[in-house]
């Protein structure tokens, strides 16, 4: 009973960032481009995702207390979303922010975007696992 939940909560969680992907995984032809891969880091909450992943899967990462995992948890999923910002308007997917305050408010939605979609998957899966365990 207790694998089926957990199957369950993992579908569950599957479609919904599968949702947040902009519609990437309804794909008329189920192709992933480059430019429809960096939306979804950008706004799909696609660089929380990788960070939480990559955090839990680097030994050097899993290591370290949670403070400091924290903090490389926020730097990764911040150079994660703005180095898919960067590469979206090297590539021409979006435009140049034509004010430095265009720039500073694009900034700090992809930011904001990845930071909580990374706290959102450390809630859903290791806090939701601790309070089940018993702390």
């Amino acid at each position: 009973m207790k694998l089926l939940k957990r199957i369950a909560f993992y579908t569950v969680l599957a479609l919904i960032i599968s949702a947040l992907w902009v519609g990437l995984a309804f794909a008329d032809d189920g192709a992933l481009t480059l430019e429809q891969g960096l939306a979804w880091v950008l706004g799909g909450g696609g660089a929380g995702v990788l960070t939480y992943f990559i955090v839990g899967k680097v030994s050097f990462l899993k290591k370290q207390e949670s403070d400091y995992k924290r903090y490389w948890s926020i730097g990764i999923v911040c150079a994660l979303g703005l180095g898919a910002w960067g590469l979206t308007m090297l590539m021409g997917y979006s435009p140049v922010p034509t004010t430095w305050r265009n720039g500073v408010e694009m900034a700090f939605s992809v930011l904001f975007v990845a930071l909580t979609s990374s706290q959102i998957m450390h809630g859903a899966i290791d806090l939701r696992q601790k309070r089940l365990n018993g702390f």
